[in-house]
């Protein structure tokens, strides 16, 4: 918006929705900038940016996962189920949703929405011969978290680093 008079020197105006917030939620600053089309005669132009001003733009909702086994065998799917609350308590109804699976420091995400209830139902697909240690959680989508909120193993043994045996005759 546009302020079209004079303010005076150590002034204010202040501007109501100004500024629409980003939708993603994350660390944000704001710098305001005054006549910046030079329309109005100035004898200095230095003074017209504003420092930043910092501000966090937070989730409108929090979710969490859960698996219900401690081990499962290679090449079976994984079921992750949770539930979604807005800050004030009542559930995130018909949100899109990311869930998130780490291992070795390698994280992936598998999509899916909230039902009515806020509760939501997703099966982690692991590799043909992955197994080894891995945590979980879900969060409003593209925040990238990485906090465990569960955890659970696939079992699995690799015999001689993978590598074929080889066997000497003498």
């Amino acid at each position: 918006d546009f302020v079209s008079q004079s303010i005076p020197a150590g002034g204010t105006v202040q501007i109501q929705n100004a500024v629409q917030a980003p939708n993603l939620p994350g660390d944000y600053k704001l710098i305001f900038w005054v006549n910046p089309t030079m329309t109005m005669t100035e004898l200095l132009s230095t003074n017209n940016t504003s420092d930043p001003i910092a501000f966090k733009v937070k989730p409108d909702f929090e979710a969490t996962a859960s698996v219900v086994a401690d081990y499962f065998l290679r090449n079976t799917p994984v079921p992750i189920t949770g539930k979604a609350l807005q800050s004030n308590g009542s559930p995130a109804a018909n949100r899109d949703l990311e869930v998130y699976i780490i291992t070795k420091g390698f994280r992936r995400t598998v999509q899916t929405n909230t039902d009515e209830l806020g509760n939501y139902s997703v099966d982690f697909i692991p590799l043909a011969k992955e197994a080894g240690y891995y945590t979980v959680g879900a969060s409003f989508p593209g925040m990238g978290l990485t906090v465990e909120q569960d955890n659970f193993n696939i079992l699995g043994v690799n015999v001689n680093s993978g590598k074929v045996p080889q066997f000497r005759v003498e």
